[in-house]
Protein backbone atom coordinates (compact mmCIF):
# COMPACT_ATOMS: atom_id res chain seq x y z
CA UNK A 1 0.00 0.00 0.00
CA UNK A 2 1.28 3.78 -1.25
CA UNK A 3 1.49 6.68 1.35
CA UNK A 4 -0.71 8.71 -1.34
CA UNK A 5 -3.11 6.10 -1.45
CA UNK A 6 -3.43 6.20 2.63
CA UNK A 7 -3.77 10.19 2.84
CA UNK A 8 -7.12 10.02 0.75
CA UNK A 9 -8.52 7.96 3.30
CA UNK A 10 -10.35 8.97 5.74
CA UNK A 11 -9.87 8.79 9.50
CA UNK A 12 -12.34 6.05 10.36
CA UNK A 13 -10.89 4.17 7.20
CA UNK A 14 -7.36 4.42 8.10
CA UNK A 15 -8.18 3.38 12.44
CA UNK A 16 -10.24 0.16 10.28
CA UNK A 17 -7.49 -0.76 8.04
CA UNK A 18 -5.05 -0.03 11.09
CA UNK A 19 -6.38 -2.20 13.50
CA UNK A 20 -7.65 -5.18 10.75
CA UNK A 21 -3.58 -5.15 9.76
CA UNK A 22 -2.53 -5.36 13.66
CA UNK A 23 -5.10 -8.55 13.83
CA UNK A 24 -3.51 -10.12 10.99
CA UNK A 25 -0.03 -9.51 12.33
CA UNK A 26 -1.14 -11.10 15.41
CA UNK A 27 -2.55 -14.16 13.81
CA UNK A 28 0.39 -14.55 11.92
CA UNK A 29 2.79 -14.50 14.72
CA UNK A 30 0.91 -16.92 16.42
CA UNK A 31 1.55 -19.26 13.43
CA UNK A 32 5.10 -19.88 13.90
CA UNK A 33 5.51 -22.02 10.70
CA UNK A 34 4.63 -19.04 8.38
CA UNK A 35 5.07 -20.30 4.97
CA UNK A 36 4.81 -16.44 3.62
CA UNK A 37 7.36 -14.78 5.63
CA UNK A 38 7.29 -11.25 3.39
CA UNK A 39 3.69 -10.97 4.09
CA UNK A 40 5.07 -10.75 7.97
CA UNK A 41 7.51 -7.87 6.09
CA UNK A 42 4.71 -6.40 4.34
CA UNK A 43 2.27 -5.47 7.23
CA UNK A 44 4.62 -4.53 9.57
CA UNK A 45 5.59 -1.58 6.68
CA UNK A 46 1.45 -0.76 6.13
CA UNK A 47 1.46 -0.54 10.03
CA UNK A 48 4.37 2.05 10.30
CA UNK A 49 2.65 3.89 7.20
CA UNK A 50 -0.90 3.69 8.09
CA UNK A 51 0.85 5.11 11.91
CA UNK A 52 2.79 8.36 9.99
CA UNK A 53 -0.55 9.20 8.27
CA UNK A 54 -2.24 9.28 11.63
CA UNK A 55 0.70 11.02 13.20
CA UNK A 56 0.13 13.48 10.34
CA UNK A 57 -3.14 14.64 10.37
CA UNK A 58 -3.04 14.79 14.13
CA UNK A 59 -0.49 17.13 13.70
CA UNK A 60 -2.68 18.99 11.30
CA UNK A 61 -6.19 18.79 13.38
Amino acid sequence: MKFSELEQKTLSELYDLYSNLKKEQLNLRLMAETKDTSRVRKIRRDVARIETCLNKLKKKA
